[in-house]
């Protein structure tokens, strides 16, 4: 007696073969598809523009400053230093400084604190800012290392149009400051 499977017969005129390749040719073509997202994105709130937020900030920041005054402190006790700079900041957090001290006596080296080039990350809360990704810096003096270090957290504060940066060592000791006024 014979089975099903022996009475089918051995050709079915290409029939089931077409099915096996088309089959196989879906299933290929399925996995070459790019997959969709899995979730819905989230509707978001518009950018908080408020006094105090980040993007206000950045808008009082935005400009070019001049510098007004500048103190190193040396042992506690502010130094000042003779030196002119002009300091600017756009929209998209660049920061670029350009300066030099007009004291003599003062070492040429110390010009490298007053040039460079990089972004600002703001922290609101706190109203400090650090210097990223900083180009064009020089070394800073071994004697104003401690002072005014581009790794070194900084105070802003905003009084209209005079900022005052405040330079925090170790401990959030005040090591440096600088006094800018906005160019209109």
């Amino acid at each position: 007696m014979c089975t099903a499977a022996e009475k089918r017969p051995l050709h079915d005129g290409g029939v089931g073969l077409i099915s096996r390749l088309l089959a196989v040719l879906l299933s290929v073509s399925l996995c070459a598809c790019a997959a969709a997202p899995r979730t819905r994105p989230v509707k978001m709130g518009d950018v908080d523009t408020g006094v105090g937020s980040l993007e206000d900030t950045r808008r009082q920041l935005a400009g070019t400053w001049t510098l007004v005054e500048y103190r190193v402190y040396d042992k506690g006790a502010p130094v000042r230093v003779d030196a002119s700079a002009e300091l600017s900041y756009d929209e998209f957090s660049n920061l670029k400084m350009k300066g030099a001290v007009k004291d003599p006596a003062q070492p040429k080296s110390t010009t490298a604190v007053l040039n460079y080039e990089g972004r600002a990350s703001i922290d609101i809360r706190r109203h400090q800012l650090r210097l990223l990704d900083l180009q064009g810096a020089g070394a800073v003096p071994e004697s104003l290392e401690e002072n005014v270090s581009f790794a070194a957290v900084r105070r802003y504060d905003i009084q209209g149009t005079r900022l005052t940066l405040t330079v925090l060592g170790e401990g959030g000791a005040t090591t440096a400051v600088s006094v800018w006024d906005k160019r209109p």
